[in-house]
């Protein structure tokens, strides 16, 4: 498989709150085409043995020589620890792209991106490409809710800037980082949500939640927008722990909704 695939290095680890969680950006030798939303196979060799493994790209489709990704490390993975072990300049190597998660995949302009954890980073990618078309003068036709679900406020991947999107008239960005651990979170913030993610999915649909902590959107969060965007009939992006996402579906299928996509479509 190696012999497929070309060679990246390590640019830099930049640590989201401790080192087990971690934003990846390597440089490429040449140009790379993929579409926000989808994943790469990543390969690095070991002691025993040459290993693959998916992540979704976080990066720009516009950035063609560079990748990103959001990883955290498994104590006992096989695939993690190597990844947090290299150093700046040393080599990985990918294949790719894959897969249909792409925005392209659905017809509708009115989205809900929910997400646990590094689940977050193909919606990275696809905000930052709506961003650098604005730029360019084309205005997106989209209005996005971005739910991201954590333990910890301090496990909140992009945090900033999916804070400096949300005041970006022209994104149309509702952010909405939902804490479940409130009371182990040493800095949280009056306009972050409580519970579990699909807590607050269940809360603004009226239904019942499934968590210890009973969720309550932030004080700044504006529920009366979020629940006429619900009217509207939108596109559900799911991604990130499977139990959050079997529940949510679940519910939204009991409300009728029928645009539910996850990245194993």
């Amino acid at each position: 498989m190696k012999a497929k695939m070309k060679r990246a290095t390590l640019r830099r680890q930049i640590e989201v709150a401790c080192r087990s969680l971690s934003i990846f950006q390597f440089d490429l030798a040449e140009d790379f085409h993929f579409t926000s939303g989808q994943y790469v196979t990543l390969g690095l060799d070991t002691e025993t043995d040459f290993l693959p493994r998916h992540y979704s790209i976080a990066s720009s489709p516009y950035d063609s020589k560079s990748l990103e990704f959001y990883i955290n490390v498994l104590d006992d993975g096989e695939f993690s620890p190597h990844l947090f072990a290299l150093k700046p300049g040393q080599p990985i190597w990918y294949a790719g792209p894959k897969g249909r998660f792409t925005l392209e995949r659905s017809a509708k302009k009115n989205i809900f991106m929910i997400a646990t954890g590094t689940g977050l980073a193909p919606f990275i990618s696809m905000i930052r490409k709506l961003e650098a078309d604005g730029k360019a003068g084309e205005q997106s036709e989209y209005n996005l809710v971005v739910m991201h679900g954590v333990s910890h406020s301090q496990d909140l991947g992009y945090r900033f800037q999916l804070e400096a999107w949300s005041r970006q008239k022209s994104l149309r960005l509702q952010y909405l980082p939902a804490i479940s651990r409130p009371d182990k979170s040493s800095d949280l913030q009056l306009p972050w949500a409580r519970g579990r993610v699909n807590d607050l999915v269940r809360y603004f649909l009226g239904e019942s939640q499934t968590g210890a902590v009973e969720p309550r959107p932030g004080e700044e969060v504006n529920v009366q927008a979020i629940t006429e965007l619900l009217r509207r009939e939108p596109a559900f992006y799911l991604c990130g722990n499977p139990g959050m996402i079997a529940d949510i579906r679940g519910v939204l299928v009991k409300h009728g909704f029928t645009e539910i996509l996850t990245e194993d479509c």
